[in-house]
């Protein structure tokens, strides 16, 4: 039980934080292009974009899987039993910055977050 509470106070701090490596929706959508098109294509151009984008995607996904039990109905993700990849998840992210463009100044973990609970809400 303590783990999972001090899992979820990191959680928030690192989400409410406005640290220095912060990064917005921005860095995630060019980090996040980067990786489908490397996912596409096979060419690794741009390999720290790429390593950024699935390291959010992957940070993010297992934060949310590690907390579901603590975490309100309407805040959890329920991903299928099959899993979700990271370049899945980015596309997943990169179709919510272009469908809501206002929203890019925000955390990329807050984005990232918000578009996962909303492509994969609990039933």
């Amino acid at each position: 039980m303590r783990a999972g509470i001090a899992a979820a106070v990191a959680l928030a701090a690192v989400m409410l934080s406005g640290g220095a490596a912060a990064s917005d929706g921005n860095d995630l959508m060019k980090n996040c292009q980067s990786a489908i098109k490397f996912d596409e294509t096979g060419n690794l151009d741009e390999p720290f974009r790429v390593g950024s984008c699935f390291g959010v995607m992957g940070g993010v996904m297992g934060t949310l899987a590690m907390l579901d039990p603590w975490l309100p109905k309407e805040r959890r993700a329920c991903f299928p039993e099959n899993g979700v990849t990271n370049v899945q998840a980015a596309r997943i992210v990169v179709k919510l910055m272009k469908e809501h463009p206002a929203q890019m100044s925000s955390d990329e973990v807050v984005l990232t977050t918000l578009a996962l609970q909303f492509a994969f809400p609990c039933k």
